[in-house]
């Protein structure tokens, strides 16, 4: 694979934890679920987003305690530590470890609550692609990659005697290998019409929020973690209105792994 397929991989950006070091992240999650617990009691409206990410919208008649901070130093110590010691990058855990801060007009994060206040709060939730485009043979050596890797998960369970395990993994090892099989016919059935195939690693879904300022200022943003907005009394948080996505082609995403874009081949990819 190419120096810019090996930019998609995840495994540079994953460490290897003990259960005492993964002990500090429970206890980060639960300060922040703690505070904000606390938080609500005074008047404040917790958000949920995606995973641990969330906001919370602090009206302008409260103010909300200190936020937690000592377990996010302590997480972010284990994190460098484990990626020094296993060769990874050393900025894991720069964003986990993060944490609450109120949120500035002008788009960054501070531990004190600007003047200005958000009038108008809404959410969306849409598909994440990993990295730049790739070609569809890329995608699906990433797909044929997926898959040998768990063939030999398997097999490596089987000899260790770990018949549940190895169970479960045949199983994940099964819809990896129909994906792979669903892409290749993707594929091959668009090269045949005399379409040109472009694809994107999927990350997951992407949380944005867009926030409109009293003073003006209005953009949109994601979250790090948990993230504090000064909001005018009686601000929610809604949905933004459902719109269809502009495509150069049409699209199919592949297991929530792969997206797969179509075009003719006349038209740029």
């Amino acid at each position: 694979m190419s120096s810019d397929f090996d930019k998609l991989l995840t495994e540079p950006w994953l460490v290897d934890l003990t259960p005492e070091t993964r002990s500090t992240y429970a206890l980060m999650v639960g300060s922040e679920q703690n505070w904000i617990a606390k938080c609500a009691k005074l008047g404040c409206t917790p958000v949920p987003g995606r995973g641990r990410s969330s906001v919370l919208l602090v009206p302008t008649s409260v103010t909300p305690p200190l936020p937690p901070d000592q377990f996010h130093a302590e997480w972010e110590s284990v994190c460098y530590e484990a990626a020094l010691a296993q060769g990874k990058h050393l900025t894991i855990g720069s964003r986990t470890s993060t944490p609450p801060r109120w949120l500035w007009p002008d788009g960054s994060w501070h531990h004190q609550r600007p003047d200005d206040e958000i009038v108008e709060l809404r959410q969306r939730t849409s598909l994440a692609a990993r990295g730049q485009r790739i070609s569809a043979a890329q995608a699906i050596d990433y797909l044929s990659s997926r898959a040998a890797a768990l063939e030999a998960a398997v097999a490596n369970s089987k000899r260790n005697g770990q018949q549940k395990r190895a169970k479960e993994q045949a199983e994940r090892l099964e819809d990896a290998q129909a994906s792979l099989a669903e892409a290749r016919d993707l594929v091959a059935r668009a090269e045949a019409a005399g379409e040109h195939v472009s694809a994107q690693i999927v990350s997951g879904k992407a949380w944005k929020l867009h926030a409109k300022w009293r003073g003006g200022a209005a953009f949109s943003f994601s979250v790090p973690a948990v993230g504090i907005l000064p909001v005018a009394d009686g601000v929610e948080c809604a949905d933004a209105p459902t719109r269809t996505r502009a495509t150069e082609g049409r699209e199919i995403v592949v297991a929530d792994l792969v997206r797969f874009i179509f075009h003719r081949s006349a038209e740029p990819a």
